[in-house]
């Protein structure tokens, strides 16, 4: 999966926004276009990141194999390397993507704000995140379907995902309270790879790689809804 998404992004094979200035006051076709940009780079840090993550885990396995006497030490940080180390390191790729596409869809509303500057404000509204987005070119701007449902619906699953990691350190503690997290994350499993350990959420190496494609792609479709309304 990993060489298959480096050699679309090498090829050109993902489509890409054009930015030509029209009459409109906002360019927020500008904002995702950075995203694109951006998107394609995390691809060679995605690469670069797990073969540091397998070769400096194989290394230090080795290593204490060569010693004598292993003490409870070097178990509990073989461990920790194995396991710990990745999950946190994954953890905080996908929270810097997730919040880049965030990011992205705020500050092309403010774009947009620039073409409706006697209209609602994005700061006005009660939602927050790619929610409050959503509903401003919904409702201000006019686009009826910023996303297609169910990319809408992996969205809102990511966002439940980037919640759990950051507010609750990737752990489901209440099966009870958090059941919509459990369905959240048992949707995002079926198109990109991530398991549960006990209670700790755990990222496969492939995730990061599909979750950028469906990013970079929910760019383009918001991107080119705006371009089709008149934003280019």
């Amino acid at each position: 999966m990993v060489s298959e998404v480096r050699e679309a992004a090498m090829s050109h094979r993902f489509p890409e926004l054009n930015l030509r200035r029209t009459g409109r006051q906002g360019d927020p076709i500008a904002r995702f276009t950075i995203h694109q940009f951006l998107s394609q780079h995390y691809i060679n840090l995605f690469t670069k990141l797990e073969e540091y993550l397998t070769s400096e885990g194989e290394q230090y396995w080795a290593d204490i194999q060569k010693l004598s006497r292993r003490s409870a030490r070097e178990d509990l940080n073989s461990w920790a390397f194995a396991t710990l180390y990745p999950n946190t390191v994954r953890y905080a790729i996908f929270i810097s993507l997730y919040n880049q596409f965030e990011f992205a869809m705020n500050e092309a509303c403010t774009e947009l704000e620039k073409d409706y500057p006697n209209d609602v404000k994005l700061s006005d509204l009660k939602d927050k995140g790619i929610n409050r987005a959503y509903t401003y070119i919904k409702k201000v701007v006019g686009i009826p379907q910023p996303f297609e449902a169910a990319s809408w619906k992996k969205l809102k699953d990511l966002n439940a995902l980037r919640n759990l990691i950051v507010h609750n350190d990737s752990n489901i503690t209440d099966k009870n309270r958090q059941v919509e997290a459990i369905k959240a994350i048992e949707r995002i499993s079926a198109w990109a790879p991530v398991t549960m350990q006990e209670t700790k959420v755990v990222l496969s190496k492939d995730f990061m790689e599909r979750v950028n494609r469906f990013l970079y792609e929910q760019v383009q479709y918001i991107g080119e809804k705006l371009q089709a309304a008149g934003w280019e």
